[in-house]
């Protein structure tokens, strides 16, 4: 099945050195589903995390052992413990967009399924990588409120 689009890009913030996304492919964002449940379920969480990004995106380059770090393989984990612990994993992609750096959050999730979320956002970092070098790759960018 061919989807309108094969890569997805729905901007969250855009930072003095990042933009942040969620990355939708072929039709699923599940980074994009976590946060918006997060939102609804759970503002604080919700506000901590996208503050973390926020950050990240504005100073470049950073890395905390509890609040953003590195997994391996160019996947991080930003991560908050109160009111709910809850996890985001991001990679960065300076390539894309030209001069543009984008920092792409993949999957997401709670401490109780953690491992699982972790494999889940490293197949869609790989299914990205694969799919931005191929020529017939559709991508699309978009705003938060579903403008491109």
């Amino acid at each position: 099945m061919k989807y309108e689009f094969d890569i997805e890009l729905t901007t969250l913030h855009v930072g003095s050195v990042h933009r942040v996304v969620t990355l939708g492919l072929q039709g699923s964002d599940s980074a994009e589903s976590f946060l918006n449940d997060l939102e609804s379920q759970d503002k604080r969480s919700f506000k901590k995390i996208m503050g973390r990004l926020r950050y990240v995106s504005d100073v470049g380059s950073y890395e905390h052992k509890v609040k953003f770090r590195s997994l391996g393989g160019g996947l991080f984990e930003a991560k908050v413990m109160k009111p709910k612990a809850v996890r985001l994993y991001v990679f960065y992609d300076r390539k894309t967009l030209g001069d543009e750096s984008m920092i792409l959050a993949a999957h997401g999730g709670e401490k109780n399924s953690q491992k699982r979320d972790i494999e889940n956002a490293r197949k869609r970092k790989k299914r990205y990588e694969t799919l931005i070098k191929q020529r017939d790759t559709s991508l699309q960018l978009k705003e938060k409120d579903g403008e491109a």
